[in-house]
């Protein structure tokens, strides 16, 4: 067959056979949104990698999919963008991305993630942007984030955090050499501790607007010397340590609008 791309949305389909889509060897997007399926199986994607050798792309947004098998994608090595957003997933499990050395957008937005397990991302190693927007999430396990690495958009916004730990991006500068962008926005973030963002050496952007921080601590930005842009709208900010923003070299934009700052 020379079907390339496959859209089936809003098609009433549950399962999917196993082995369907190694029918097809010049298949490179499948487009199943706005479908009820319930889980997705690794053998439905079974014999892919025998007949595919190019970029794939998988979207399967607005599902029930409460659940992934370990290892789903693993024949699918090329697979490059993968959409999972506004679905039923409760957790980021370890092993669900196993083998996805190509992918470099992962969206999981508006779900229903309360937990990612330590090494759920940690060999997605050219992941470029990672959506966890618009789900429960009120904290992360250590070392979550530093398995990524290259130039990194990693959006956190719309969830119930209430502290950044130094422990979530432990590890993360030994892996990483190009720019991060990080966004947290819309969450209930009061603190960060000192030296939090520490070992991303290479963080370019940072925010943290839309939270409940009271005010901007001495250590909280030490060693961004590649920050150009800090966001902190729509805060509750009363002070500014003196030496707050002092490391923060090549920042240009800093926006602190919409806060209860009396004096500076």
């Amino acid at each position: 067959s020379s079907l390339t791309v496959l859209s089936l949305v809003n098609a009433g389909i549950s399962t999917i056979e196993s082995n369907i889509f190694a029918r097809f060897p010049n298949l490179r997007s499948v487009h199943l949104d706005y479908n009820t399926l319930s889980q997705l199986k690794r053998a439905y994607f079974s014999g892919w990698n025998k007949r595919h050798n190019s970029t794939a792309f998988l979207s399967f947004s607005y599902n029930r999919i409460a659940n992934l098998d370990a290892g789903c994608f693993e024949e699918i090595s090329y697979l490059a963008m993968l959409d999972l957003s506004h679905n039923l997933l409760s957790e980021v499990a370890s092993g669900w991305f196993r083998g996805l050395a190509f992918l470099h957008t992962l969206i999981l937005s508006h779900n229903q993630i309360e937990a990612i397990s330590a090494n759920a991302l940690y060999f997605l190693y050219d992941l470029r942007v990672l959506n966890l927007s618009h789900n429960p999430l009120t904290c992360l396990s250590e070392r979550t984030l530093s398995g990524l690495q290259l130039q990194t958009f990693i959006h956190l916004d719309y969830n119930i955090l209430s502290q950044l730990k130094r422990a979530y991006f432990s590890g993360w500068n030994k892996r990483h050499n190009s720019t991060v962008y990080l966004s947290f926005s819309y969450n209930r973030i009061a603190r960060l501790e000192a030296g939090c963002f520490d070992e991303i050496s290479y963080l370019a952007m940072l925010d943290l607007s839309h939270n409940l921080l009271s005010e901007v601590a001495s250590g909280w930005f030490r060693g961004l010397a590649s920050l150009h842009t800090l966001i902190l709208s729509h805060n509750q900010i009363e002070t500014i340590s003196s030496n707050a923003l002092n490391s923060l070299y090549d920042l240009r934009v800093l926006n602190l609008s919409h806060n209860p700052l009396t004096c500076l």
